[in-house]
């Protein structure tokens, strides 16, 4: 086990570096790379830059028009940088709210103590990508952002991108023969990161999420990965729940998005 620090920089890299092979283009850019897949041009994980350098000096009207500069010509109608400087987007933050840029905070979570409960969760494990896919596609047409059909369509197929870029497996929990809640789980063989856990909303409040993240993690352990990490929205709930797995926060990647006009 490493200190916070170390296993984040090894958590963060490893998201880089899917990402990268997630891109059909990686662009340098002032403040770091910009990554872009032109097939899923409506996925903003797969359109975006991302700021590795010091941005203690820059202002929101400077990291505004390098996002203009580099995104614009590619014709992305969203705008998003993403940067593990958790100072820098508290300063930044009033400056681009005002230019209509909403920040999000990703905290880091790794895998290091037992979990509080296990024995009366419901049961659950690995399952195809080809059942899987219709709860994806369910869950997808109910959240705020899947404002078309075309983004369910391309959320849903980026997975076939991700698939290629690292050996990804899915887990699911059934309620009467049919999966409800899932997980994914990305591998190196070295780290691994439990992503995308989704339950339907009427399944809610069993134990199902829990589940399908504990049998993901007992996969990683089984396997002897070094480290089991997962990215959770700091303001939303299922934080507590991962806290409860024995996942402790490690660091914070801020993004700033701007959402296209409807």
């Amino acid at each position: 086990m490493g200190t916070d620090r170390e296993d984040f920089e090894r958590a963060w890299a490893f998201e880089n570096a899917m990402r990268e092979r997630c891109t059909t283009v990686v662009e340098p850019w002032v403040y770091g790379v910009g990554l872009f897949n032109s097939d899923y041009p409506l996925v903003y994980d797969l359109n975006h830059p991302r700021a590795d350098a010091d941005l203690s000096q820059v202002t929101a009207e400077e990291l505004i028009d390098a996002i203009e500069g580099l995104m614009a010509p590619r014709g992305c109608e969203h705008r998003q940088v993403e940067f593990a400087d958790d100072e820098a987007a508290t300063r930044l933050a009033p400056a681009m709210a005002e230019a209509g840029y909403d920040l999000f905070r990703a905290i880091f979570m790794v895998h290091r103590r037992e979990p509080e409960r296990r024995p009366d969760l419901p049961e659950a494990g690995e399952v195809s990508w080809e059942e899987l896919r219709p709860t994806v596609v369910e869950q997808l047409r109910r959240e705020p952002y899947a404002t078309s059909e075309a983004v369910v369509q391309q959320l849903t197929d980026r997975h076939d991108v991700e698939a290629a870029a690292t050996h990804e497996r899915e887990f699911g929990a059934r309620v009467d023969g049919r999966i409800v809640s899932y997980c994914h789980l990305y591998s190196d063989g070295i780290v691994a990161q439990i992503e995308e856990v989704g339950t339907l909303e009427e399944y809610r409040n069993r134990g199902l999420a829990s589940s399908v993240v504990l049998a993901a993690l007992d996969t990683a352990l089984a396997e002897r990965h070094e480290l089991v990490f997962l990215v959770a929205d700091e303001d939303d709930w299922p934080k507590a729940m991962y806290a409860r797995l024995g996942f402790d926060v490690v660091g914070r990647v801020a993004s700033f998005r701007k959402y296209p006009k409807p």
